[in-house]
């Protein structure tokens, strides 16, 4: 019941590039023919890659207490051990003969 996120991969978006001269967004051309500004005609050869920021960060991610499972350790006794000893010479089960 809990999320590792050991990494995180990069979260681009490509938009269109800006105009150098004019500052106005360039429009497509065509397929592998490039970037145009309608404007002053300028050119440019491909997207521009942004890099976003991520919701999540690396770390451990764990649901709320209402949501734990009967089976699941509270995250305040997570590391715990408990300090109960059974005697090995006790059987954990009882065999009932129909006798």
């Amino acid at each position: 019941e809990v999320v590792r996120v050991r990494g995180l991969a990069p979260r681009v978006a490509y938009a269109n590039p800006r105009c150098m001269r004019c500052d106005k967004s360039m429009k497509s051309r065509g397929r592998g023919q490039g970037y145009g500004c309608v404007r002053c005609g300028a050119a440019a050869a491909g997207p521009v890659c942004m890099d976003l920021p991520r919701s999540i960060s690396c770390g451990e991610y764990l649901p709320r207490v209402s949501a734990h499972r009967h089976l699941a350790r509270p995250a305040q006794r997570r590391g715990r051990r408990n300090g109960i000893r059974f005697a090995a010479r006790l059987p954990w089960h009882l065999d009932y003969s129909g006798e």
